[in-house]
């Protein structure tokens, strides 16, 4: 866990996490910030600015991907294509359950969460897509294509270590801010959302790219 400035990269507190944890998503709730673990259901509490680890907890979940909250829960994925409300007041406790559909598929590999103006913000595991979705229904309202952000930055050469895939995204609530980022990626990159012709075949061509894994429903 660290904590890193927006304008200049510099890293300006971190935390390590033991070898035997491979840490996934985290989240801001109350005073504190929230870990999950991936392959396991292992969670870890940090205090806010220092980073202090301060506590541990376990959700209901085998393995942990992304996280994020709608700030009276917080709400998990693990790859699947369910998302998980599970309550920090109550032992961390299911809450709410819904499954991810676009049109009749079910939308798998649900990775990094969060939560948008009412909606939640998922990016899909080895895609560049992120589906905007639906907290009540599950349903897919719209797709943020982000074809080519990763490999246009590979082309630069800045990377010290080989580029993974797009899996990061925040928010800021004040400022109204998009940020996108991915795993080993050098940069961090402020998004404008732009309106896009749906039926146009380059803009099918890149939302077919985004059903990494489906099933019907």
């Amino acid at each position: 866990m660290r904590m890193v400035d927006l304008e200049t990269g510099k890293v300006l507190q971190k935390t390590p996490v033991d070898s035997q944890w491979f840490g996934e998503g985290a989240t801001r709730f109350g005073d504190k910030l929230y870990q999950i673990t991936w392959l396991t259901s292992q969670g870890f509490m940090y205090s806010i600015p220092d980073l202090k680890q301060v506590g541990k907890f376990n959700t209901p979940l085998k393995d942990g991907w992304g996280i994020t909250t709608d700030d009276k829960y917080l709400v998990v994925s693990d790859g699947s294509d369910k998302i998980t409300w599970v309550d920090p007041a109550n032992g961390f406790k299911t809450v709410k359950q819904i499954s991810v559909v676009d049109g009749n598929q079910r939308i798998e590999y649900l990775n990094e969460l969060e939560f948008i103006g009412g909606e939640i913000w998922a990016n899909v595991w080895q895609s560049e897509c992120i589906a905007r979705i639906c907290p009540d229904t599950g349903k897919v309202k719209a797709w943020l294509l982000m074809q080519g952000l990763g490999s246009s930055l590979q082309q630069r050469n800045l990377a010290s270590v080989p580029m993974d895939v797009l899996n990061g995204i925040a928010w800021d609530h004040q400022r109204q801010r998009l940020f996108i980022t991915g795993k080993q990626w050098p940069r961090v990159f402020q998004v404008v959302p732009q309106p896009l012709d749906a039926s146009s075949p380059e803009a099918q061509q890149a939302k077919q790219s985004c059903y990494v894994k489906t099933s019907p429903v």
